[in-house]
């Protein structure tokens, strides 16, 4: 039996979609799938508790409605993507306790991911335009 040379099968996994390599993964390693999850649900957890240490203040130095706010801020922004909020008690379930359920949750990586890249792609583009101009200068 002959076996294909590593290029062959290298090509062949570039072709296949991406959860068709995932799910061959699973069928190799059992569980590799949820260990995968834990691990990044994990590090979302660290990160967004970093986030909601260094924006919120200690509710003995509150001061004011500025401090109170920057707390709101602080637990929407530091809310990991795999908990959500908690039940609201005492109060039947409506679409709105739906909603701030899993929608803050959502809010929160929006606020915690997208801003970071946002900025990194900004800067990525002045420094495109900058490196641009610079190459223009003077050939004229």
């Amino acid at each position: 039996m002959s076996r294909r040379p590593d290029t062959y099968r290298m090509k062949m996994a570039a072709d296949q979609p991406f959860i068709d390599n995932v799910i061959e993964m699973e069928k190799v390693e059992p569980g590799i799938l949820r260990e995968l999850l834990d691990k990044i649900i994990d590090l979302d957890t660290k990160y967004a508790e970093g986030v909601r240490n260094r924006v919120m203040v200690p509710i003995e130095d509150v001061r004011g409605t500025g401090d109170t706010l920057r707390n709101i801020v602080g637990m929407v922004a530091g809310t990991p993507l795999g908990q959500g909020l908690p039940p609201i008690e005492n109060v039947p379930p409506r679409l709105i306790d739906r909603a701030a359920q899993y929608g803050v949750p959502a809010l929160s990586a929006g606020i915690r991911y997208g801003i970071p890249l946002a900025a990194a792609s900004a800067v990525s583009d002045v420094t495109s335009d900058f490196y641009d101009y610079i190459s223009e200068y003077g050939k004229e």
